[in-house]
């Protein structure tokens, strides 16, 4: 576990998967010694980060899904009496993925839906939430006292710091719309689940998030399957994890012809 301060009790946690060529970031917002977490990682993340927290007596109270996919949730089963913070379409996760999994249970439901809030305190932080469906329907991001934007898995790098195309496992127009929804709030420092704040820095103004715009559409436009060398020919200046992505192009293609029917 590496740990980042971000701004005065504003910290990051990285867990680095070398085999998964990806890291996960939990961000903690400090008021006093209690904790609202964003994302609660894999089981082992938040072990080891309880870990590190009850050293310091510090209590996690508050968590905020940016979506329940397992990388975010899983760590949200060794805590206990938190308010959990999250999108109404929740259940469209819990349905298509996870119905026998133990988060299929009340108590990992969101006690606070962001549709019905217009933003929460925690300490001297003020947050507020936008819809991001895309990669799943249930994807929210979340504004920190206006400077910070988290967008969820709507942006991933390798841990190697390499971009990842999109995986839009719920839609791919939704998460174009998402896109360029931050495209919008180009004001804020993005951070993701799966990416740091020096890594984002400017994906918007170095045409990152176009190039990733651009790959959903020709999935979605093209009348035949493209080769993936078709597919990426213009990203190549973009710097894509090109590796990485050649083992999920025919996934992509399929999800798409998917969710389509």
């Amino acid at each position: 576990m590496e740990i980042r301060q971000v701004t005065s009790n504003f910290m990051e946690y990285k867990f680095i998967y070398k085999e998964k060529q990806i890291c996960n970031y939990l961000y903690l917002l400090l008021d006093g010694q209690d904790a609202l977490i964003i994302d609660t990682g894999y089981k082992e993340d938040m072990k080891r980060l309880l870990e590190f927290l009850n050293e310091k007596e510090i209590e996690i109270k508050r968590v905020v899904l940016s979506h329940y996919h397992n990388d975010h949730f899983e760590g949200l089963k060794l805590l206990k009496d938190v308010e959990i913070i999250g999108s109404k379409q929740y259940t469209h996760a819990i349905d298509q993925y996870y119905l026998k999994d133990s988060i299929n249970d009340e108590k990992y439901f969101p006690d606070l839906f962001i549709e019905e809030v217009e933003s929460i305190k925690h300490g001297n932080f003020e947050l507020k939430f936008i819809n991001s469906p895309g990669h799943s329907k249930c994807s929210i991001s979340t504004i920190i006292n206006d400077e910070y934007i988290h967008v969820a898995d709507n942006i991933m790098h390798s841990h190697q710091g390499i971009p990842h195309l999109p995986l839009p496992y719920y839609s791919f127009s939704s998460h174009i719309k998402s896109l360029q929804q931050l495209k919008n709030n180009s004001s804020y420092k993005i951070i993701s689940s799966h990416s740091n704040e020096d890594q984002c820095k400017n994906i918007i103004e170095n045409g990152e998030v176009d190039a990733r715009i651009k790959y959903m559409e020709t999935v979605m436009t093209s009348k035949r399957e493209l080769t993936f060398e078709e597919l990426i020919s213009d990203l190549a200046s973009n710097n894509f994890h090109i590796q990485f992505h050649s083992k999920w192009y025919k996934h992509v293609y399929d999800l798409f012809h998917e969710l389509k029917k």
